[in-house]
């Protein structure tokens, strides 16, 4: 598990951890909310089962390290997801992150988005 832990900007602490079976509860909260979902085309928000969000959960097991999900916490309280996929075959790659509305303009995202690639960028290179 990589847990890192950062200050962010009117923040605590920010703690960012691979999403587990634990996060899942969070995970669906997050994807129904449609202020969240609507930047990604589910304006009414998107409704997962549990078991299908622990099936795509268990797709980054298989993946990693060119993909993987964390759950993003400020003293304890979730505030959302960041995603990350290295597609190597067209040498590209692309960083998904949504927080819940009273995590955003805090500098949470930046930091979230700040370490992750500093960890992933170092992995790439070797």
């Amino acid at each position: 598990m990589i847990v890192v832990d950062i200050h962010a900007k009117g923040a605590k602490m920010v703690t960012i951890k691979e999403s587990t079976t634990e996060d899942i509860n969070n995970i669906q909260r997050l994807w129904a909310d449609g202020g969240v979902m609507k930047y990604i085309g589910f304006p009414d928000g998107l409704h997962e089962t549990e078991e299908a969000i622990q099936e795509w959960l268990d797709r980054f097991r298989i993946l990693k390290p060119k993909e993987n999900h964390y759950s993003i916490f400020e003293d304890g309280k979730y505030c959302g997801e960041t995603q990350y996929r290295i597609d190597e075959d067209h040498r590209s790659a692309s960083l998904d992150i949504k927080l819940l509305k009273f995590a955003r303009g805090r500098g949470i995202a930046t930091q979230a988005i700040r370490m992750l690639l500093k960890k992933h960028l170092k992995m790439v290179q070797k």
